[in-house]
């Protein structure tokens, strides 16, 4: 074992998300980021990225996701903030 193998084993961080923070840099985590990034995940929705999700069709302009913002929102925080899964 190395030294950084054992300093992933003491922290209580998925030893993933260890390893791609030390080759990408820590996120930043502040409250604009994470509300940037929500947005994003949103407009990604809505323009058909996910198909089954939020494709817009002619009948309906302005169809709602069934996926609050809100939702995106706290599964960002416990993600990147938290280090849950």
């Amino acid at each position: 074992m190395t030294e950084n193998d054992d300093r992933i084993r003491e922290l209580d961080i998925p030893e993933r998300m260890q390893i791609s923070e030390e080759s990408t840099g820590a996120p930043s985590l502040d409250g604009s980021s994470i509300d940037e990034e929500s947005q994003w995940i949103v407009n990604q929705l809505k323009d058909g990225a996910v198909p089954w999700i939020g494709k817009k069709d002619s009948s309906s302009q302005d169809k709602e996701l069934p996926i609050d913002k809100d939702d995106i929102v706290r599964f960002l925080e416990l993600h990147h903030v938290q280090k849950l899964d």
